[in-house]
């Protein structure tokens, strides 16, 4: 059975025929490939991390990002990519603030009940 037969391969990346890159042409493809497109020069395994730290300043959950890097726990993809997580807070304290705005009717209504003072939102 060839590997274009079997749908769901294990492989990421294959030749034309889907069999398995050697590591020296894979290489040699992707410096011809990238040289072509004008990128700068990065090792091959610098596209992993572009990969995890792209998804996580795009919010995605971290512990599915550690997932797709086959990380045993999540906090292997934080440790390693906590230099993402200082923009991530402003943003999650921008989002927050915002939410907090829009429900700023219900904060209202709590306090009182709650015989509360207000914060000034």
């Amino acid at each position: 059975m060839t590997l274009l037969s079997q749908p769901h391969s294990e492989l990421v990346i294959t030749t034309q025929l889907g069999t398995l890159y050697s590591p020296r042409n894979l290489l040699r493809n992707f410096n011809m490939i990238s040289g072509k497109a004008g990128v700068s020069k990065i090792r091959f395994h610098d596209l992993r991390h572009t990969h995890a730290t792209l998804l996580l300043k795009l919010g995605e959950n971290p512990k599915v990002v550690s997932e797709r890097l086959g990380h045993s726990r999540v906090s292997i993809t934080l440790d390693t990519y906590s230099h993402v997580l200082p923009d991530m807070q402003e943003s999650t304290a921008e989002r927050f603030s915002a939410f907090l705005h829009g429900q700023k009717v219900v904060i209202l209504i709590m306090a009182k009940r709650l015989r509360l003072k207000p914060l000034a939102l």
